[in-house]
């Protein structure tokens, strides 16, 4: 009775905690032996299903970094043109920074540029101003035509299919739906292979040129 009620006059709040710390420690600890055990539990037919779409989920993410990293090179390009142009100091390091921003939707080259350009306009220097944002639009126009058409390459899935996920992931999360969009379009595709979810009817597109 002594020890029952110690614990029960222990808050909730803390012996919660005190059990998730203790539970983390275990399954860190053990997690690969722990996972092993789950997934033998599971039908040899499940366990395919599962390799196949954990290796389709991380070809994704392979794929979308290798897109990110081909943007960012277009992106540091068309900076780096641009600001030599502009007689800008320090073009090449500037033209990096901007293309590593320009890789994290949440804060893109406009993060950068925009308002780098807006205060030249405040401040009087029309040109600079102007010369700024112009880069600023060739990067997005830039990266607006090939995104789609390069994630779907490294992705393997149609260019149409990309371009409304990525819309979709957009409208529905923000940001981060650039990266997530894509990312169900593929977990979808992955299903269908492995018959979790029926598949769409095929139609041969030869029959329609």
């Amino acid at each position: 009775w002594f020890a029952y009620d110690m614990v029960s006059g222990v808050p909730s709040t803390i012996f919660f905690v005190i059990i998730t710390c203790i539970s983390t420690f275990f399954m860190t600890k053990d997690y690969h032996w722990l996972v092993a055990f789950m997934y033998a539990q599971l039908p040899k037919e499940a366990r395919h299903k599962i390799k196949t779409v954990n290796r389709s989920l991380k070809s994704a993410l392979g794929g979308y970094v290798k897109t990110q990293l081909i943007l960012m090179c277009f992106t540091f390009s068309i900076c780096a043109v641009g600001l030599f142009i502009l007689n800008r100091d320090y073009a090449l390091l500037i033209s990096l920074g901007i293309a590593v921003f320009d890789a994290f939707p949440m804060l893109g080259s406009g993060a950068i540029l925009i308002t780098w350009g807006v205060c030249h306009l405040i401040l009087g220097n029309y040109g600079l101003g102007i010369g700024l944002l112009a880069i600023y639009g060739t990067i997005l126009v830039t990266r607006q035509i090939l995104e789609p058409r390069v994630l779907a390459e490294q992705l393997g899935i149609y260019a149409l299919v990309t371009i409304i996920s990525i819309y979709v992931g957009l409208k529905v999360m923000g940001a981060i739906g650039i990266i997530v969009g894509p990312m169900i379009a593929v977990t979808i595709q992955t299903l269908q292979k492995v018959d979790v979810i029926p598949k769409f009817k095929e139609v041969k597109r030869d029959d329609y040129k």
